[in-house]
């Protein structure tokens, strides 16, 4: 009996070794199976104190599993200028194969980015054509196996 126990031991060492192994090959599977793309971008309103802005996100589950996606951040820029940060708690369950396309409302206050920008400025009250950067991560998960997607877009609107 003496010599089973090294043997049970090794083997429990093993079992565990395999499951942390297979946890991390589920979640780098988790990444580079889920895609997003930017499909709209469009400003509800813009004032000198905040920008309002509706973004329109598809996220696509290319795998056999289901994914939730939770807790999206994204930090945006307007002509390469931080105006500010999204912070939005999401629920959105994206079926095998599938894809869902996830609503962003943004309201940003801008009035310590913009006051001192006048060239910005002008260009805005002049119906001009911005570039609007996001860049930040989302929360994707399956089950108990949760990771952050790294996600970054970008699009020219004009206002």
């Amino acid at each position: 009996m003496s010599f089973a126990k090294p043997i049970i031991i090794s083997a429990g060492v093993l079992l565990i070794v395999y499951a942390v192994y297979n946890y991390y090959t589920v979640e780098q599977g988790l990444l580079t199976n889920s895609n997003y793309q930017l499909n709209d971008v469009s400003f509800d309103s813009f004032t000198l104190d905040e920008v309002k802005l509706n973004l329109s996100c598809q996220f696509d589950n290319e795998s056999d599993i289901n994914i939730t996606l939770r807790d999206l951040y994204l930090d945006i820029y307007i002509n390469d200028k931080y105006v500010g940060y999204v912070l939005q708690s999401i629920e959105s369950n994206i079926n095998p194969k599938s894809s869902n396309i996830i609503p962003i409302k943004a309201s940003i206050n801008i009035s310590g980015v913009l006051s001192s920008s006048i060239p910005d400025i002008s260009l805005l009250f002049n119906k001009g054509k911005v570039n609007v950067k996001a860049t930040g991560t989302v929360s994707v998960s399956s089950g108990f196996i949760s990771t952050k997607m790294p996600i970054s877009f970008q699009k020219d609107v004009v206002i």
